[in-house]
């Protein structure tokens, strides 16, 4: 049978720091701080020849 994947993504309080050192020299703003907070369902089925990705209950927050 073909591989299937489901399950949940969170991201409490994750700084947005990180991530921005990689693609600062991509991005047309400068980032001096802020916190990420990510909650996702996803369901990934390998069944064709290209991956079928469906992204649900997708809550986010953003400070700082």
């Amino acid at each position: 049978s073909p591989l299937q994947l489901s399950g949940q993504i969170t991201l409490d309080n994750f700084s947005l720091q990180s991530p921005y050192r990689y693609f600062k020299a991509q991005l047309p703003f400068e980032l001096n701080q802020g916190r990420l907070d990510l909650q996702l369902s996803y369901d990934i089925d390998f069944a064709d020849e290209a991956a079928d990705i469906d992204l649900s209950a997708i809550d986010i927050g953003l400070t700082g």
